[in-house]
């Protein structure tokens, strides 16, 4: 056994356990678990694990390592330590970590936002399942004016990537591709396989479940996180590159969350819907697709609609004289797909092309819209014409911005 290669210090702490039942802090569910608390039982295997760390991201040249808490403070603790000592001269290499913010982001507290201002920074993780938590940091490193050089992560068992984080570049030290799957699609509930509660969340996923609790309201990074690779990167790269713009424009002019910020409440929504009624209706009979299809429709199925708008400096929006016909707007959608890479299936470009319906819904004709298209129709009336006024309005617990519900 090599005393520094990532894998066997896993090994030898019994870290990677399959073939159960865990909830992890992602909220999703999958049969192996990386015991992370094993590893930060032992020290000195903790510290030689964060030496290959460092090492794989030297050539950042970060002058601040930084992480979540409670895991990545620790884990950037190390690898500070050791980009110092391995660098020229023993250069000066700082840590810090950030905080869960109320809106279920993360926030640099402390002081820790002034010492990374204007720093070359380094973010890292303990482990990436979705890389939710550390795309957060990595977004309030940025607010906080840190210049953020890339990532770093002891695990990456969610096959995330730099992309998807939004960073330059990603050190992963160990692979691993387990499966999982949102608590409301999940293969291990549905055949009643025992939750291990010693590990993981757990716990508080079966209190929730004892107590009535629905399922948490999803945040649209968390949704887009269940989109399946190749298109998850380039899908969470298009809400990085334009989430002001997005949070800034109103879903319809005038018929559905028509507020400031209704075209991403709309979409959050949608795509909620889509979870829920994707379980429900596959218990019933299997469907023709995958969640992962559905998603990616909802999320894409309006994503012209934003740029009828141009975002001044100022955060006041300008009505743009584009999409004359609907033909223009299939067609810029079509280019701003391409331009992120993001490829559809046969299947779902129906999805796309039909999701606001069919002319004559009700014809004996042969249907132009097939079983995904269908779907997301539902879906998206669902959003635009039931839950249609602004939240507030209904007593509705939002919080933050008014996107993510609490309760």
């Amino acid at each position: 056994m090599n005393p520094y290669d990532p894998r066997d210090i896993l090994e030898e702490c019994g870290a990677v356990i399959d073939g159960s039942h865990f909830v992890y802090a992602s909220g999703r569910h999958g049969k192996a678990y990386v015991n992370k608390d094993s590893v930060f039982l032992r020290p000195d295997r903790l510290s030689a694990i964060c030496l290959r760390l460092a090492l794989a991201c030297s050539r950042s040249d970060a002058e601040v390592v930084v992480g979540p808490a409670v895991g990545g403070a620790i884990i950037a603790q190390l690898v500070a330590e050791h980009l110092r000592h391995w660098s020229q001269a023993n250069r000066d290499v700082r840590a810090a970590f950030a905080d869960k913010s109320a809106d279920g982001g993360y926030v640099f507290a402390r002081g820790y936002a002034e010492a990374i201002n204007g720093r070359r920074v380094l973010v890292v993780e303990d482990i990436l399942t979705t890389g939710g938590s550390c795309r957060k940091v990595v977004e309030a490193a940025r607010a906080a004016g840190a210049r953020v050089v890339g990532a770093g992560a002891l695990v990456n068992r969610g096959g995330v990537t730099a992309e998807a984080l939004g960073v330059p570049t990603l050190a992963s030290l160990v692979a691993l591709s387990f499966p999982t799957w949102d608590e409301r699609a999940c293969p291990l509930c549905a055949t009643d396989i025992p939750v291990r509660t010693d590990l993981g969340k757990g716990k508080d996923f079966l209190k929730r479940k004892e107590q009535g609790m629905k399922p948490p309201y999803l945040a649209v990074d968390d949704l887009v996180g269940l989109i399946d690779e190749p298109n998850r990167s380039a899908c969470l790269r298009l809400l990085a590159d334009n989430r002001r713009l997005f949070e800034t424009v109103q879903g319809s002019t005038n018929n559905h969350q028509a507020w400031p910020g209704g075209y991403v409440d709309h979409v959050t929504e949608i795509m909620n819907i889509a979870l829920v009624d994707y379980r429900t209706w596959s218990a019933i009979r299997p469907l023709p697709f995958s969640l992962s299809d559905a998603l990616l429709v909802v999320y894409l199925h309006d994503v012209e609609k934003p740029w009828k708008y141009e975002l001044g400096d100022d955060g006041q929006l300008r009505h743009l004289p584009a999409f004359a016909t609907k033909d223009d707007a299939h067609a810029f959608r079509a280019k701003k797909l391409a331009e992120y890479g993001i490829v559809l299936t046969p299947e779902q470009q129906n999805g796309m092309k039909y999701v606001e319906g069919e002319f004559d819904d009700y014809s004996n004709r042969r249907r132009a819209m097939g079983p995904l298209a269908a779907f997301c129709h539902r879906c998206d009336v669902a959003s635009a014409r039931i839950w249609h006024d602004h939240p507030a309005a209904e007593g509705d617990p939002w919080s933050g911005a008014g996107r993510v519900r609490t309760a």
